[in-house]
């Protein structure tokens, strides 16, 4: 049995469900688009996906502003994305109530990866914002998010909503501990 989160739209929940039965699946005009797996795939937790573009990005970053945020940039194509992303989930839980947001940004294809993305996403217990580029992989994506070779990446940035640190990319270094010590540093900024 296949569950679906129902678009934040001004029409209410009632109508915007029997909106998304009437269109088969999708409501124009709402700002957010979410699924959920099947209850077998999803272990009660609420998982939502959303394409997006580097300007819809920079909306969700300036709707933060006022917390420290980071980004993970990810696919799940890519083994030591999926080997820290576990990790990403752990920052979550840990730093949120410290004013710490998190985002997932995949690089997947929208079209042809989305249900695999969700069900990584689930099985991880990703609660927070998630997201898929628009444009999957290619120079369309790194442009748009002003990403630097190869994933992962995170990028990390202040209250104020200026990048704070990218981390990862041509960076080969990167690792758990690495992320660790520049959150502390940016949640230890005032």
């Amino acid at each position: 049995m296949k569950h679906h989160r129902f678009p934040r739209c001004s029409a209410g929940p009632l109508v915007a469900g029997l909106l998304w039965v009437a269109l088969g699946g999708s409501i124009v005009g709402c700002s957010e688009v979410s699924e959920a797996l099947d209850d077998a795939a999803q272990p009660n937790v609420p998982v939502t996906l959303e394409v997006v573009d580097g300007k819809a990005l920079q909306d969700v970053l300036e709707r933060y502003r006022g917390e420290a945020v980071l980004v993970d940039y990810w696919a799940t194509w890519c083994q030591p994305c999926t080997e820290l992303f576990p990790h990403t989930v752990k920052l979550h839980e840990q730093y949120a109530g410290r004013g710490l947001r998190v985002i997932s940004v995949s690089l997947d294809d929208p079209d042809d990866d989305r249900q695999k993305v969700l069900r990584f996403l689930a099985e991880n217990g990703a609660t927070f914002d998630n997201f898929i580029s628009r444009h999957g992989l290619g120079t369309q994506s790194v442009e748009a998010f002003a990403l630097d070779g190869p994933l992962p990446q995170y990028k990390l940035y202040d209250r104020r909503g200026r990048l704070y640190r990218s981390l990862g990319g041509n960076d080969t270094s990167l690792d758990s501990d690495q992320i660790d010590r520049a959150v502390e540093a940016l949640l230890g900024e005032t």
